[in-house]
């Protein structure tokens, strides 16, 4: 068993749109492809793993560094014996060979990616929905059915203004949603794009709890923000 390529390709993900610090005009992904010589179906299982949306391509990082590790790496050294499979554990360390304790910023989106895509390898060879696999390994057996998710919103769009805001939250609490994140705060666009909405203050109002990143009011889902603003009256006119 062994991992015979890893290919990456940087593709364009550009849109419009900005949050409190950078445009999304020139983004670009890294999607993975680990290719193995283990056949599940008459055909070589492959995993595929993708970077967040807001982090750019590591194209350079993968190829120049992480991927020779790899592939130069004795097959023998990246397995688990116990389950007759890859080994994430031991592929991570491979990729982190030589490579200086902390700065983890660029490159940790590219072992991520790699890591992803190792991962999506491991559950198809054992034939097996990932969550389930990580459920036996490190829980109980038994998969929890529900996932914390978050509406991420609030970006600014040229000419979407308060009232488009406005109906973008209310959109996703209608859909059922808890918690959201809206792109409020300085920078590249915030005050610009809502005049009347986004005005730097420095930080949240007195008496604001913050948990986990996120300010919870009263009757109000869980909303994060990126940057600094005071958005405590402007939250509760979007609830009305």
């Amino acid at each position: 068993m062994r991992i015979t390529q890893l290919r990456e390709k940087t593709v364009a993900i550009a849109s419009p749109i900005s949050n409190a610090y950078i445009d999304f005009s020139k983004m670009t992904c890294s999607v993975v492809a680990v290719v193995t010589d283990v056949v599940r179906n008459g055909k070589p299982v492959i995993g595929y793993g993708f970077n967040s949306n807001g982090r750019y391509g590591q194209g350079c990082l993968i190829r120049e560094r992480f991927r020779p590790r790899i592939i130069d790496a004795d097959p023998k050294t990246l397995i688990d014996e116990e389950h007759d499979n890859l080994d994430p554990a031991k592929i991570w360390a491979c990729m982190m060979t030589n490579e200086k304790p902390g700065g983890h910023g660029e490159r940790s989106v590219a072992v991520g990616t790699i890591d992803m895509a190792v991962w999506d390898a491991v559950a198809k060879i054992a034939e097996k929905p990932l969550f389930q696999l990580l459920a036996e390994r490190y829980g109980n057996g038994v998969p929890d059915p529900k996932v914390f998710v978050y509406a991420a919103g609030g970006y600014y769009d040229p000419g979407k203004g308060l009232d488009g805001l406005r109906r973008e939250m209310r959109g996703y609490l209608d859909r059922g949603y808890t918690a959201v994140k809206i792109a409020a705060g300085l920078g590249l666009g915030g005050n610009e794009s809502y005049p009347d909405l986004f005005q730097p203050y420095g930080g949240f109002p007195d008496g604001v709890e913050v948990q986990v990143g996120c300010i919870t009011m009263p009757e109000l889902p869980g909303i994060g923000f990126e940057g600094k603003s005071d958005l405590y009256r402007q939250m509760q006119a979007l609830r009305d």
